[in-house]
């Protein structure tokens, strides 16, 4: 995930696939993301996020496929999605939402 904030900067993010697909380089055992636990943990990581101001949020996803992100995006504002195992979802889209960012 990369951010812009208000001031300029840029802040880039690394993440495992949180849906884990296997194709990640390295294989390892993922938490499930939707727990009681790992949703406070996502949220509390979200706030921090939250705080260098992102104005533009960019996340993985293919560049032809554009308006899907865009429709899914209008749709978790509207409270869909929220049950995904994807870090699109659930660190890109909560912060923008909560940033108030258009599609």
């Amino acid at each position: 995930m990369l951010a812009a904030g208000s001031g300029g900067e840029i802040l880039l993010l690394g993440t495992f696939h949180f849906a884990n697909p296997g194709l990640d380089y390295v294989k390892g055992d993922v938490p499930d993301v939707l727990t009681e636990e790992r949703q406070r943990e996502i949220a509390g990581l979200v706030e921090r996020l939250k705080k260098f101001n992102p104005n533009k949020i960019a996340v993985e996803w293919p560049s032809d496929r554009q308006a899907d992100l865009n429709q899914r995006y209008a749709g978790y504002r509207a409270g869909e999605h929220r049950a995904e195992r994807n870090e699109t979802y659930q660190i890109g889209f909560r912060l923008a939402d909560l940033q108030a960012l258009p599609a």
